[in-house]
């Protein structure tokens, strides 16, 4: 069987399909609060939980993991939960897969980093992390 965190979103739920498509059984890790919508009439297990948590449960019988879930924002109002979860909940999903030994695969979108702004100097551009 395999995880996938982030299975409702976009990506993740082309990703949950393609697997089931290829026979594999697939375990969705899905915020309490988020809708199935997207994995409507899709064979899948559910399991509820925040991937800041502690999930360990849901890795019974996992062979690998699919880490797609992240917050994507566009206002800084949202700085930090975006930190919590796109840094927070990858380390705690690296953490719980290196102690199972599971492998983990990690897919992420760009918006899913920090913007970089570009500070103008008359020797030279620079790259800033905002």
């Amino acid at each position: 069987m395999i995880l996938v965190t982030g299975g409702t979103g976009h990506l993740g739920n082309v990703i949950v399909k393609k697997l089931i498509h290829e026979g594999e059984r697939v375990r969705v890790l899905v915020q309490p609060h988020d809708t199935l919508e997207s994995l409507q009439f899709v064979p899948v297990e559910v399991f509820y939980s925040d991937v800041r948590a502690d999930f360990s449960a849901a890795l019974k019988d996992i062979e690998a993991k699919f880490h797609l879930a992240s917050v994507i924002v566009i206002t800084p109002s949202k700085k930090k939960v975006f930190y919590s979860v796109n840094v927070g909940g990858t380390e705690n999903i690296i953490n719980l897969a290196k102690s199972k030994s599971i492998p983990l695969i990690y897919v992420s979108s760009v918006h899913a980093f920090s913007e970089l702004t570009v500070a103008k100097s008359p020797k030279k551009h620079q790259l800033m992390r905002v």
